[in-house]
């Protein structure tokens, strides 16, 4: 009697099981469907016809996946504060493009178009996985040689840029002007011309460029480099601003906290502060941070364009938040190397960490967000201070000297943390931190971009690609 219910039992089992796996199957099938769309794409003519069509198809690739998924895609690499903050979409949305044929071409004086009929899937559930994922990029680079270098015709400026397929220089010659070039190629797709130099650094949504000078916000197309608007400037603009949702938010050093229209450069709120020091805003979903000059974090909700709170964190905090929509990651230094996390919503501390003690002269980076982990650096005139935190409690996985300073974190991504400094470019170890290579280099004045499997080191007139 027990044998045969033990039988009867791993029958059902076996029964409930098979049933299980068949809904699973069956819903997944209801769940994920393709969608065949038509869309059209466009690109600058150019020498180079393959390179072209190459670009108008990738154009027409996205404004499939957008028609369809009825999603925005961004291929940009967007870079806060010479950081990268969002890489990655690109590379899973066209995961989801599953066959196309090509059905008409055609050129008009300056460009050429091409479309296509696309079969594209319609679970969108990846975009939930990765909306809102931080400072992650996949990068394939462990012992990086020099392939290529070139000159550039003038004096490259800070505040360049990567954004698929393009690297972004601003330049000085006879006058200011921003090269866009291609950076698989290595022409240049465009040039535009600007009316003094940039007090900012470049930034993209993916689509519009845009260009702070000494008294202007301007508004230029990615792609083709025209401009779509100009905003004048009454007060001066010294540090990175912000976009979201068709929003630029911008700082002043003048205590103000300005909101544009993306799409025609119109102020829509004004927020001024009693400070006369704001670091660069940055936005985590309907919330905006930064920090003034006394030492309070400022949060605004803006989605009703209102104060979320003011909070006294130190008067040595002096560079930019790391918000997420939970908690937001903040380093200065007073007596020690002081890293902290604080509540989103209320500005309530959830943990601080005291590492070594720290001169008076000790300069900080905006932490970085790696997923689960909090990458800060501390620099002095001969060193710099490493350390890398569990983003959740404040633990302590390593503290690691470089003996020089640096200058900028490049890219977290794939175990390895690029980083530029004042002599060359440095990658370490995720894991431990040591040191895996290094590259010579010299001076203030340089950039490091980072691609999915490249470095572009901008010195002088000079671009060095890394592969």
């Amino acid at each position: 009697m027990i044998k045969k219910c033990k039988i009867s039992l791993l029958i059902t089992l076996v029964l409930v099981f098979i049933f299980t796996i068949f809904t699973f199957i069956v819903f997944s099938a209801e769940k994920v469907k393709t969608i065949r769309v038509e869309a059209t794409g466009q690109a600058p003519l150019q020498s180079d016809r393959g390179l072209t069509k190459e670009m108008a198809l990738k154009d027409a690739f996205r404004n499939a996946l957008e028609q369809a998924l009825g999603i925005r895609i961004t291929a940009a690499t967007v870079m806060e504060n010479l950081t990268i903050t969002s890489d990655l979409v690109i590379s899973q949305t066209f995961g989801h493009l599953l066959s196309y044929e090509i059905i008409n071409e055609w050129e008009s004086e300056d460009k050429f178009f091409i479309t296509i009929s696309a079969e594209v899937s319609s679970d969108a559930s990846w975009w939930a996985e990765f909306e809102g994922t931080m400072d992650v990029i996949r990068l394939h680079l462990k012992d990086p040689l020099l392939q290529e270098s070139y000159t550039i015709p003038d004096q490259i400026q800070l505040g360049a840029l990567y954004s698929d397929p393009l690297i972004v220089i601003p330049v000085k010659g006879k006058d200011y002007y921003i090269l866009a070039i291609h950076a698989e190629s290595n022409q240049i797709v465009w040039k535009k011309k600007l009316p003094d130099k940039l007090t900012t650094p470049l930034v993209t949504d993916g689509k519009w460029l845009i260009a702070i000078t000494t008294n202007q916000v301007i508004c230029i197309n990615l792609q083709y480099g025209w401009i779509k608007w100009r905003h004048s400037l009454k007060e001066p603009v010294y540090q990175t601003p912000a976009i979201s949702n068709e929003t630029i938010y911008i700082t002043t050093q003048k205590g103000s906290l300005l909101a544009l229209d993306l799409k025609k450069g119109k102020l829509l709120w004004q927020n001024r502060t009693l400070s006369s020091f704001l670091t660069a805003p940055k936005v985590a979903g309907d919330y905006l941070y930064f920090a003034d000059g006394d030492g309070y974090i400022h949060a605004f909700d803006l989605s009703i364009q209102s104060r979320l709170f003011k909070k006294l964190i130190s008067p040595k905090l002096k560079v930019a938040p790391t918000p997420t929509r939970i908690l937001t990651y903040l380093s200065w230094s007073d007596q020690y190397d002081r890293i902290a996390a604080i509540n989103s919503v209320d500005g309530t501390i959830i943990w601080d960490f005291k590492g070594q003690p720290s001169s008076t002269n000790t300069l900080v980076l905006s932490p970085y967000l790696a997923q689960d982990k909090i990458l800060s650096v501390f620099i002095n005139s001969k060193e710099s201070i490493i350390y890398l935190l569990d983003a959740k409690t404040g633990y302590q996985y390593w503290k690691q000297k470089l003996s020089v300073p640096v200058t900028e974190i490049a890219g977290v991504g794939n175990g390895l943390i690029i980083l530029n400094t004042w002599r060359g470019i440095r990658i370490l170890d995720l894991e431990h931190g040591s040191l895996l290579w290094s590259s010579k280099g010299s001076g203030l004045k340089t950039q490091l971009l980072a691609s999915e499997d490249r470095l572009y080191y901008l010195h002088g007139q000079t671009l060095d690609i890394y592969h």
